[in-house]
């Protein structure tokens, strides 16, 4: 199951997701297995955008919608 900040850098590229963390997720998906995120991770990131702490490409609910529907991604209800 990954934390909002691992599912922002992940989404994002950004640098600070470290390699050995990316490698990881790789294998799971290369090996047919899902990473998880939570509904808390959704109420995250949109309170993150609400309070003005982080900017995404989309409005909140479409990012969370497109990053949930990516391949090997399952969000827990």
């Amino acid at each position: 199951m990954l934390d909002t900040h691992i599912a922002l850098w992940l989404d994002s590229g950004d640098v600070r997701l470290r390699r050995s963390t990316r490698d990881l997720i790789d294998d799971c998906w290369r090996n047919d297995g899902t990473v998880l995120i939570s509904a808390v991770t959704a109420w995250e990131v949109a309170l993150l955008v609400e309070r003005g702490q982080i900017n995404l490409d989309l409005p909140a609910v479409d990012w969370i919608a497109r990053f949930a529907e990516s391949p090997g991604l399952m969000s827990l209800r």
